[in-house]
């Protein structure tokens, strides 16, 4: 075929004997190629040549990043809003107490030793260390100052 695409002429391919061996069988055949004949005709030169010597610049076309950009803004928003809405049914909508004053209304709700003794340890250990050993020795029976006089001690050095 490469031949019959560069020939000037018409010309005709003989046939082909070609022999080949079958491994798996172990057996030779042979193939045959029929014989071809191939018709050239010659075309007028002015007619594949280009009236123009070189074509225009092909402009570039850049409006598919302009609609990807649109889809990923869509899908951000989209996935933004919907984050916001999940976290927003979370969301408590109290108003932010100072810290000083929620320690205050921990302290004074506090009923026992030992949820005093929790809340002072949650917050500064060291500012409140007297009267943590207080509320120990209370729990464990080595202490006999009562519950009221400690929280009146932690309250003092609060305000």
């Amino acid at each position: 075929y490469p031949m019959a695409l560069s020939h000037e002429k018409s010309f005709t391919l003989p046939a082909l004997d070609i022999r080949a061996f079958n491994p798996k069988t172990e057996k030779a055949y042979t193939l045959l190629v029929p014989e071809q004949q191939f018709q050239i005709e010659t075309v007028n030169d002015k007619l594949l040549l280009d009236k123009v010597d070189r074509p225009l610049v092909k402009e570039s076309d850049w409006t598919w990043v302009q609609s990807l950009l649109k889809y990923l803004f869509v899908f951000g928003v989209g996935f933004f809003s919907a984050t916001i809405y999940k976290e927003a049914k979370t969301w408590k909508r109290t108003k932010k107490s100072h810290p000083q004053a929620v320690l205050l209304r921990k302290i004074k709700q506090s009923k026992n030793a030992k949820a005093l003794l929790q809340v002072l340890l949650s917050h500064d250990v060291k500012k409140f260390q007297t009267e943590i050993d207080a509320l120990e020795g209370l729990l464990y029976g080595k202490e006999t100052q009562s519950l009221t006089q400690i929280k009146q001690e932690v309250l003092e050095k609060i305000k």
